[in-house]
């Protein structure tokens, strides 16, 4: 059984990364986390 979550990705194409971020942010007990950097190339 699933007792927690620990954190969760999502993927979203440039210019919308708002709504699903919105949509994740709606769910209780949910808090955002600074972005990571991107990795160097």
């Amino acid at each position: 059984m699933i007792t927690g979550l620990d954190h969760a990705q999502r993927a979203a194409p440039p210019g919308s990364e708002e709504r699903p971020r919105a949509y994740h942010l709606d769910v209780p007990g949910t808090q955002e986390a600074p972005k990571p950097p991107s990795p160097a190339a």
